[in-house]
Order: C-alpha cells, then sequence, then structure tokens
C-alpha cells in the first residue's frame, strides 16, 4: 500500500533551490518513499528523534514516517555537512 508524501515549507524550499539534475535525483528518491519507506540503506538519525534518511548522492533526505496515516514527511534535505543540524 502506498504512503502519501508531504514536504515542510523549509524542505520545499530546499528542494526548489537545488540544482535540476540533483533536483529529478531527489524527486525520484522521495516518490520510492511513497512505495517503501523503509527502502534498503536507510538509517533512523539518532540527533533527530524518530527521524529517518536516505543518501542521495551528497544530499541526505531526512523524513518522518507515519505507519497509521500512511504518511511520509519530508523534514529537510540538505548536503551531508549540513543535514542533522538543529536549524
Amino acid at each position: 500500500m502506498a504512503y502519501a508524501v508531504g514536504f515542510v515549507r523549509s524542505a520545499e524550499q530546499e528542494f526548489d533551490r537545488l540544482e535540476e539534475d540533483v533536483q529529478w535525483r531527489v524527486h525520484q528518491a522521495i516518490l520510492e518513499l511513497a512505495e517503501q519507506p523503509r527502502p534498503r540503506g536507510c538509517a533512523k538519525v539518532k540527533q533527530l528523534k524518530g527521524q529517518y534518511r536516505i543518501r542521495v548522492g551528497a544530499y541526505r533526505v531526512v523524513y518522518l514516517i507515519d505507519d497509521q496515516a500512511k504518511m511520509v514527511k519530508v523534514m529537510r534535505i540538505r548536503p551531508r555537512s549540513q543535514a542533522y543540524r538543529q536549524n
């Protein structure tokens, strides 16, 4: 069963600022999260309680999963060096 995918506003803005080729790869990865929210290679982020991350090249997509509502919410899309900072 497919999950709905949503973005917090800041993640939408981060997505819009990506270069076109990176944007396309990130978009494909997010579409795959709708089918499989815990794909091979995903990991829980210890600093960000309850959130997962996937790697897309040099970028990380950090997201929450709500299994009851069948929803994946993208929280941030950033380069690895900035992905886990609280701000």
